[in-house]
């Protein structure tokens, strides 16, 4: 249960993380 949470909350943040860089990365480079 904790460990699915866990896994869960990781995933989502490292999604955001990624579409956040993703979105910097586009801004730098236009």
């Amino acid at each position: 249960m904790i460990d699915n949470l866990a896994h869960d909350v990781g995933a989502a943040y490292a999604e955001r993380m990624s579409n956040i860089y993703a979105t910097l990365l586009r801004m730098a480079t236009a």
